[in-house]
């Protein structure tokens, strides 16, 4: 999987800070997994698991996030970003918040394809990514409705098309998303030595609704 979250992980959103599931509870039903997720964590950063800096690492990240996601020519500042939090022993760590609320989250597995059901009815934050994420460099490649995209880069949004195809050259292995209409689509890669290992298709929804798609899983190999 890489540094990918896998199928049908879900990260809330709310006023620009991201919150992960610390808990959660998980029921096997034959074939279908059910999941309830508890939205309770949002990452702090850490100077050698020490001393907080969460502002004013914030206030750089975001001044050079703009820059890199805009242009290739300006992500040596990101790069370097990482190289210096990389040095000065800078680490994530997950800290318990008061709830968001809860996902109901459903993957029913079949022999090509994994079905995946989120209800946001519970969550009470500004949007919900529900992702879809695996390595980055194994899965080098984004095709749109079959035609190869001429670039794959970080947080592209996907509009106008009916599926999202992640391709492995190396694996000989795609995954297939389809474009479901009633949220953004979003495709990205970030691959950076050890720190950033992804590559995916999301979906941001708003709360108060469910999504239902399929992922489809091919080999090319055969």
């Amino acid at each position: 999987m890489g540094e990918g979250i896998g199928v049908g992980g879900v990260i809330a959103v709310n006023n620009d800070t991201p919150f992960f599931p610390l808990d959660s509870n998980v029921r096997i039903h034959g074939h279908k997994l059910v999941c309830s997720y508890v939205i309770n964590g949002k990452p702090a950063k850490y100077i050698l698991d020490r001393r907080r800096i969460d502002r004013p690492y914030s206030l750089l990240h975001r001044a050079l996030t703009p820059l890199y996601l805009r242009s290739f020519l300006t992500r040596p500042l990101y790069v370097y970003l990482m190289a210096v939090r990389t040095i000065l022993g800078i680490r994530n760590r997950f800290e318990r918040t008061k709830p968001l609320g809860v996902v109901e989250a459903s993957y029913v597995i079949g022999d090509n394809y994994v079905d995946v059901g989120i209800n946001l009815d519970g969550v009470d934050a500004d949007g919900v990514f529900v992702a879809n994420e695996f390595s980055g460099r194994l899965f080098t490649q984004l095709y749109i409705d079959g035609v190869k995209a001429r670039r794959f880069e970080p947080w592209m949004e996907i509009t106008g098309c009916r599926e999202a195809t992640l391709y492995s050259p190396y694996l000989r292995i795609s995954v297939t998303l389809p474009n479901l209409g009633s949220c953004k689509m979003l495709a990205g890669r970030e691959v950076l030595a050890r720190r950033l290992d992804w590559a995916g298709v999301s979906y941001l929804a708003k709360p108060n609704t469910s999504l239902r798609y399929r992922v489809v899983l091919r080999n090319h190999a055969a």
